[in-house]
């Protein structure tokens, strides 16, 4: 479980890298004061390398990733609340045997002879 919550977080933080803490995606501070002629070379060589469409895709592949790790997460739930469930089911069993042995034990079946 810990394996795939440290995976989990791995893919958060990187998700954030892509999308929150780069700025790729815009415009460099310094551009805003050059001449628009390096505005416009800045904005060719973002457009020759494809960033956008490189950012689309590796969101798309975090997608994926999140997907499949919340599927995984769901599964070790859905075995953990099983495993509960059967517990639940032993300890009913067992009262039910005690209460049984106290009844009979009162009718004089079970005990002392």
């Amino acid at each position: 479980m810990l394996c795939k919550s440290a995976c989990l977080l791995q893919v958060f933080i990187q998700k954030a890298a892509v999308n929150l803490l780069s700025s790729v995606l815009d415009t460099p501070e310094f551009f805003w004061r050059a001449p628009d002629s390096f505005q416009a070379l800045y904005e060719r060589i973002c457009e020759y390398l494809e960033l956008e469409e490189r950012v689309e895709v590796l969101n798309a592949r975090f997608a994926v990733l999140q997907e499949m790790l919340d599927m995984l997460r769901d599964h070790e739930n859905n075995h953990h609340n099983a495993r509960l469930e059967w517990i639940v089911i032993w300890l009913i069993v067992i009262e039910v045997v005690v209460g049984l042995l106290e009844v009979m034990g009162l009718f004089g079946l079970v005990g002392e002879h």
